[in-house]
């Protein structure tokens, strides 16, 4: 979760930034929303957390013995 909210807000700086460059340097105003920001990083924990909340209740189930056993 820590790791996905730190991507969120890794991209979202990336994108504040590169809207910032491009406004820099072709002088096209941009307008960047803090809620949609906000929204992005809440919404890449929410989905890695429920990506993630599945296999592992799945794999919880599984006998030890059957969770570690590879057949190709």
């Amino acid at each position: 979760m820590t790791l996905s909210l730190l991507g969120g807000a890794l991209g979202v700086l990336l994108g504040v930034g590169i809207a910032l460059a491009v406004t820099a340097l072709i002088g096209m105003p941009s307008a960047i929303k803090l809620w949609a920001g906000g929204g992005w990083i809440g919404g890449s924990g929410q989905r890695r957390s429920v990506l993630c909340v599945y296999p592992a209740r799945k794999a919880a189930k599984l006998d030890p013995i059957v969770a570690l056993r590879f057949e190709m």
